[in-house]
């Protein structure tokens, strides 16, 4: 069974036992959580399209980890004026690893 949901503003096809490094979630490891918006549940014989939501659906999934991505820099340039200012940050992922869908 697969599954359209939302984590933190962005949506994920899922399915069970995936992992996912998703944005910072607030929550310590080996945590479970559950994600109740869910757009589309389907597998083989059942297709499940939710207008916008699909009711009583449920993802949960176990945080695994909390760790940072690689830097990402910003750099603007003025030309003819020496202006040039160069800032950089690391993201921060939570990995999860979905458990069920229902």
């Amino acid at each position: 069974m697969k599954a359209v949901v939302k984590i933190k503003g962005h949506q994920y096809l899922v399915a069970k036992g995936d992992k996912l490094k998703v944005q910072k979630i607030k929550a310590e490891s080996n945590e479970k959580i559950s994600f109740e918006d869910v757009y589309l549940v389907f597998n083989d014989k059942e297709f499940h399209l939710g207008k916008p939501r699909v009711e009583k659906a449920k993802v949960e999934a176990k945080i695994l980890r909390h760790l940072k991505g690689r830097k990402v820099i910003a750099f603007k340039y003025g030309p003819k004026t020496r202006r040039r200012v160069k800032r950089g940050f690391r993201p921060e992922y939570t990995e999860i690893e979905i458990t069920s869908i229902s």
